[in-house]
């Protein structure tokens, strides 16, 4: 009946807020999985929910109920109290066949599986933490800090910020800024292809570029084909002036895509997938759900709608930013957004951009957990550690990176000579 009450408050209300705002999945539907998804699917294609006629002509035999006046709080709490009844039963069934055996393991088997069940459970803890009494927790964690030796959260790509940054952790909203024409799209697709390769989920906002486009620039920073070749129909694929490249053509990059074909788990969407409006943090959300992402990257923020509509551009897009921060920290979800430096920051092109060059900062600036600065300098592409809430600040890291190839390496000792003939 709660599934029900559920549902009947989406269609009656016409939004999914209890289902982003909770934390709820369609995993907390046991017996109507199918209602959910066929909600969540025409929300994703035309940007709303269905009204009770529509929904009625595919489950007929739905119970309808006008007025839900029970809070999403208490509806919220039913739906993962149902869930973890049900996977607790296996845990207890295995319990009982093990303490026969040997009661001491039987009670850590036990332990384990149930701080794992209210680990996954979501439900919301409104009474702190007891650093005294729940430090046993920070011991484990640390353990699983020295066994990644720093790296506890996704791998950047890039092994000096991996020191610094300890890679994008679960809540982070990092913005990464800069110039017009610098690359800060380039770049944040690089972060997401880095946590891809390594096995996550990626999910890509994209603005203002196709998915065509993104494609291309995708083959060229994860496969090196030369972008400027795949933009304009040539048939040097490759680049016969760099050992590391060489020769390729058509041939190549059809062997290159039949075996790309048969992965999956990095997703774009643009706003034709909201029905050609910009999307809001809501929608994205539903987006990063939907396709069980792990990572998600937005492109730009400026290109985002605020759903709270701010009268000023300055508190739209600083609603944007906390909304974004606070779907990170809900979700446990790493966040990568663009956004553009301001024009003061156009007039001093030989330095990276700071925070305050950050094109309507105050609200961007101040929800942001790390805010990454990126500049070409002499030929040389640095990205500034300007803000980093859980680590060091005020670090650069130098790379030479040749933009048509998707070659980036450390600089190395050989300074703005090697970097100069490195293809800038």
């Amino acid at each position: 009946m709660i599934e029900v009450l559920v549902l009947n408050k989406i269609l009656n209300d016409q939004n999914l807020d209890i289902i982003h705002n909770e934390g709820l999945t369609k995993d907390h539907f046991l017996s109507f999985k199918k209602e959910l998804q066929f909600i969540i699917d025409h929300n994703k294609k035309y940007g709303s929910v269905p009204d009770k006629l529509i929904f009625a002509e595919k489950f007929d035999d739905f119970d309808f109920v006008d007025d839900v006046n029970e809070d999403n709080s208490y509806l919220s709490y039913r739906l993962k109290e149902a869930k973890l009844y049900k996977d607790s039963i296996p845990a207890i069934k295995d319990f009982e066949e093990k303490i026969r055996e040997d009661s001491l393991d039987a009670i850590q088997f036990l332990k384990g599986k149930i701080d794992k069940l209210l680990k996954e459970s979501s439900f919301k803890n409104n009474k702190g933490v007891d650093l005294a009494g729940n430090s046993e927790d920070r011991l484990e964690e640390y353990k699983e800090r020295v066994e990644a030796e720093g790296l506890i959260g996704i791998s950047t790509g890039v092994n000096l910020m991996d020191d610094y940054l300890h890679g994008w952790l679960p809540e982070d909203f990092v913005v990464l800024f800069a110039r017009t024409n610098v690359g800060k799209s380039w770049i944040l697709l690089y972060f997401l292809i880095q946590a891809w390769r390594a096995g996550n989920k990626v999910l890509l906002y994209s603005g203002e570029m196709s998915p065509t486009v993104v494609g291309y620039r995708f083959d060229t920073l994860y496969k090196n084909f030369n972008n400027r070749s795949l933009m304009n129909g040539n048939t040097e694929l490759g680049d016969v002036a760099k050992e590391e490249i060489g020769h390729r053509d058509i041939d190549d990059y059809s062997s290159y895509i039949d075996k790309l074909a048969e992965k999956d788990g990095f997703v774009v969407v643009t706003q034709r997938d909201f029905g050609n409006k910009k999307p809001s943090v809501s929608d994205l959300e539903g987006m990063l759900e939907y396709h069980e992402a792990d990572i998600l990257g937005v492109d730009q923020i400026t290109l985002m709608r605020d759903e709270k509509r701010g009268e000023s551009k300055s508190i739209r897009y600083e609603n944007i930013a906390q909304d974004l921060f606070l779907m990170s920290e809900k979700q446990q979800k790493p966040v990568l957004a663009v956004h553009q430096a301001n024009r003061d920051a156009v007039k001093d092109k030989d330095e990276e951009p700071e925070l305050h060059h950050l094109k309507w900062s105050g609200g961007i600036e101040e929800n942001a957990t790390r805010a990454i600065g990126l500049s070409m300098i002499d030929g040389v592409l640095k990205f500034a550690i300007k803000k980093n809430r859980y680590g060091l600040n005020n670090k650069d890291v130098l790379m030479m990176w040749d933009i048509n190839l998707g070659l980036m390496k450390p600089l190395l000792d050989g300074g703005v000579e090697e970097a100069s003939g490195y293809g800038f």
